[in-house]
């Protein structure tokens, strides 16, 4: 069974690091050989690949993420969700992640991401639905 993630987003992370493919080549100078094969093994596009991260706090959250798991991206100050993706791999690079990531929080585990398609699911509305079925 697939998992859903649901995830707030500021605006300049999903520039960075979902509207544009990160290049390789960024990833190879920043990790290991053997992460850089797993990486690359995953990722149909070889223009490069698209990613979010979690911070350290969520690591039980991070060891529940699977492939093809769903995440979507409500981004800040938004009243809805607008992104869906699905997960291709995860890994933990510090290197990386404070390449992509320099401000605020070590953003160390990293998730990989493909199919990445706009949505509309109200939040207020999801929330509530959400509620209800879990009463049952």
């Amino acid at each position: 069974m697939k998992n859903l993630f649901l995830v707030p987003a500021s605006q300049e992370n999903l520039n960075r690091t979902i509207f544009t493919r990160i290049p390789f080549t960024i990833a190879e100078e920043r990790m290991s050989e053997t992460l850089y094969r797993g990486l690359e093994g995953r990722i149909n596009n070889s223009d490069g690949f698209h990613c979010w991260a979690m911070k350290p706090t969520r690591q039980s959250v991070f060891d529940e993420m699977r492939v093809n798991d769903i995440v979507l991206f409500k981004p800040n100050k938004m009243d809805a969700y607008r992104y869906k993706a699905r997960v291709v791999h995860t890994l933990l690079c510090r290197d990386l992640g404070n390449y992509l990531w320099s401000v605020g929080e070590r953003w160390h585990l990293i998730y990989f991401l493909e199919d990445i398609e706009e949505i509309e699911i109200n939040f207020q509305k999801f929330i509530s639905i959400s509620s209800m079925s879990s009463k049952k």
